[in-house]
């Protein structure tokens, strides 16, 4: 329901981002090269803002309290700052095709600028510069900042698919091309169900695509031979580092569901082993294993091998840990 008299801003309002420390909306009108500065507090507009042609999308970066517009028209990126509305400086973020879509990392001060023939540029908000170029699908448009996993997923109109980047390293993930309907323009990151929500303008549908990770973990493991002993039943320790096969990037938040543990080999024939608790360690991606013998069995003096799975959902790997029992 429209609670009040729609605010007429110029020609052809496209983009919008909204500032919380002046409370002030700014809005890209891509026809009249120019942003409309709306007071959240009265409902006007307190201000136009001259800009390059064709202003498209635009992001607020909180650490310099500035306003990245993203004008398709010139090839360019103005950057205002807030507190004045003034424009600053110009960006020429280059990539054969005029900038549409910016979105903001908080983790790293950088934004992610679509609209190049098959590039993404990144800009440092700390220098106001343009650091790196990295190449994508066809014609990338449409960009969503993933806040769980740290990354940048950009929608590649053309390619119809949408790649992934590790904004921690500003590297795409290259085993990860994710195809969805046909000419994908706008995305979204809903953190709650870790989704990403793709628009396909030319299939009249919308793609759900989980963001978590699809391939391989890498899986270590140490078992200490200190705790158990033969003839008693306390647990014994098994310590695991789990990556992202794709980026590196430590995987955090498992819990004893996500943990397997066989034994494989055991003296005497053995018993089974229960896993009684999962505990993360400090440095993101360990984990603590705690394990004992079954019921009221007890550790037999040998060797055990141990057979450790992980499944992240649709990520899984494993690997082999040995203990001595003396």
């Amino acid at each position: 329901m429209v609670q009040q008299t729609p605010i007429s801003v110029q020609n052809f309002p496209w983009g919008i981002a909204y500032d919380p420390v002046n409370k002030d909306i700014y809005v890209a009108n891509a026809g009249s090269m120019s942003v409309s500065v709306i007071s959240t507090l009265t409902n006007k507009v307190i201000d136009t803002i001259t800009v390059k042609a064709n202003p498209h999308g635009v992001a607020y970066d909180p650490a310099n309290n500035e306003i990245y517009v993203a004008n398709q028209g010139s090839g360019t990126v103005s950057v205002i700052n807030a507190a004045t509305n003034t424009v600053i400086k110009e960006l020429f973020p280059g990539g054969g095709a005029g900038p549409e879509n910016i979105a903001y990392d908080p983790a790293n001060d950088n934004l992610y600028v679509t609209g190049g023939l098959n590039t993404i540029a990144i800009i440092d908000g700390s220098t106001n510069t343009v650091n790196k170029h990295l190449t994508v699908g066809s014609h990338p448009f449409g960009v969503a900042y993933d806040s769980t996993h740290k990354r940048m997923y950009i929608t590649n109109s053309f390619s119809n698919d949408v790649s992934v980047v590790n904004a921690t390293t500003n590297t795409v993930i290259g085993t990860t091309i994710i195809p969805v309907g046909s000419r994908p323009f706008d995305i979204a990151f809903n953190p709650s169900n870790n989704a990403t929500y793709v628009t396909n303008s030319l299939s009249s549908t919308v793609s759900v695509v989980s963001t978590l990770d699809r391939g391989e973990l890498d899986i270590a493991a140490s078992a200490e031979n200190t705790t158990a002993h033969s003839g008693n039943r306390q647990s014994h320790y098994i310590v695991a580092s789990v990556t992202d096969d794709e980026d590196g990037q430590p995987v955090t938040g498992l819990i004893p569901n996500n943990f397997k543990v066989v034994t494989m080999v055991s003296p005497n024939g053995g018993v089974p082993i229960q896993v009684t608790d999962v505990t993360e360690g400090t440095l993101p991606g360990f984990y603590r294993i705690n394990v004992v013998p079954p019921g009221n069995e007890i550790w037999q003096s040998g060797d055990y091998i141990f057979s450790i799975a992980v499944v992240n959902e649709e990520a899984k790997g494993q690997i082999l840990a040995h203990m001595s029992v003396r």
